[in-house]
């Protein structure tokens, strides 16, 4: 009996679902007229607030205003922190170097002349009262165990893994997160955390099911000042559908009144190994239907892909609530479950990698003005994703062999990059 390739299955099914679903409308990428290739210069004191690692801001990108003097104003955030993963040495727990490192949003102005770019300044996120870490464990199941550099696990806190920024109408913040995950409405003056929403409360509880640490990488507000956000990958439960599922869940979130929409964006499958690979970078609003975003991952044939999509809504079906006939998530459902959704239709925009770029995780994206968009990288606060083991003190005399884990620092790819596109087409 001849086997079928289910991966090749699955393909054909994305296939058929691409065309008799109305799913993707892909078209041809705008052409650049002209790129921007900055490099961020940080302060003293924020280099100090990351421990002295290189600081990583470029976990989300929105642009604020222009400036009376013609320089360019807008807003980065950070993630949890300067950490690497022990599993290669044995260990289940990602190490943070700089435990004490409190999330923060930097204000960032590109000069009138576009030559140069710097932090100006920031704050640090606080909740009631208390300076918020970027450790959070204790709560979350599946979330990732953090330990010290000695592989202790930390004392459980609350903390945030901040990883997406908007701006709503009055000027609040909002930072999405991606342990729980999380969308934190924050003072844009303080830093105080005003309200937290989490799935269960205010958000879909659907989205507990998100596989371990791939939360909001993407937030956007609309000028109707509804939040939007996107999860990072396809949902993990069952475990079949991290590998094969065929969309990604986008939701709206109505602050006032507490409603909620989900939609069903659909992914380039056939690029990579799996669904458990794709990731969603940032998002903006172009309008209260339309938006750009990142959609990122390693392809199967090896390589990296970051690509800048257009997205519309309006057409698309709210999939809350609605599941498979065999009582799955939709993500797995067969064509006749999908058949009669409307998904969210894309148009490819930009690949920033055909004008140069090189880095993996391309996490900020903004747009300046219609024939403007800006993109940032995360650079990992320089360090790279593996570690070095070395006997260190013991803490105590009745322990021997201690561990301790190094940094392993990436000095090529530790600058943070902000790269400004004019396009021919509007956006």
């Amino acid at each position: 009996m001849t086997q079928i390739n289910p991966l090749s299955r699955l393909a054909r099914r994305y296939a058929l679902l691409t065309s008799l679903c109305c799913l993707p409308m892909i078209g041809f990428a705008n052409q650049v007229v002209s790129v921007e290739k900055l490099e961020v210069s940080m302060p003293d004191a924020l280099v100090q607030a990351a421990g002295g690692f290189p600081p990583g801001i470029g976990s989300s990108l929105e642009f604020h205003k222009k400036l009376p003097d013609g320089s360019l104003e807008f807003y980065a955030v950070t993630d949890r922190g300067p950490n690497s993963p022990a599993f290669d040495h044995g260990s289940q727990c990602m190490v943070s170097f700089f435990p004490e490192f409190s999330p923060a949003i930097a204000r960032v102005v590109v000069s009138a002349d576009h030559t140069k770019a710097k932090v100006e300044d920031f704050i640090q996120l606080t909740y009631q009262g208390k300076v918020v870490t970027g450790i959070h464990q204790g709560d979350t199941p599946g979330s990732e165990l953090m330990c010290s550099a000695d592989l202790k696990p930390l004392p459980q806190q609350f903390g945030l893994d901040s990883e997406s920024l908007a701006i709503m109408q009055n000027g609040t913040f909002v930072v999405g997160d991606e342990y729980k995950p999380s969308l934190n409405l924050v003072h844009p003056q303080t830093g105080e955390i005003l309200k937290i929403l989490t799935p269960g409360q205010g958000l879909p509880d659907i989205l507990k099911q998100r596989p371990m640490n791939r939360g909001f990488e993407a937030v956007a507000v609309t000028p109707d000042d509804k939040i939007w956000c996107m999860l990072e990958s396809t949902l993990d439960d069952p475990s079949i559908e991290k590998k094969n599922a065929l969309f990604v869940r986008l939701i709206q979130v109505d602050a006032l009144s507490g409603a909620t929409k989900m939609f069903a964006y659909p992914f380039d499958f056939t690029d990579y190994a799996n669904s458990s690979k794709v990731k969603i970078g940032d998002m903006v609003a172009l309008d209260n239907q339309s938006f750009l975003l990142v959609e990122q991952g390693p392809t199967k044939d090896g390589g990296y892909r970051n690509k800048i999509y257009k997205i519309d809504v309006k057409n698309a079906t709210d999939i809350s609530g609605m599941q498979s006939k065999d009582g799955q998530h939709l993500e797995h459902g067969v064509f006749s479950d999908l058949s009669k959704v409307h998904f969210v239709k894309k148009e490819l925009v930009l690949d920033p990698r055909a004008h140069g770029w090189t880095a993996d995780k391309l996490e900020g994206l903004t747009r300046i003005d219609d024939h403007t968009l800006a993109i940032m990288n995360d650079n990992d606060f320089g360090l790279m994703s593996t570690i070095e083991l070395n006997s260190g003190p013991c803490k105590s005399p009745d322990e021997s062999n201690c561990k301790m884990a190094k940094p392993m620092l990436d000095k090529e790819q530790s600058g943070t990059l902000l790269w400004i596109f004019k396009m021919r087409d509007p956006l």
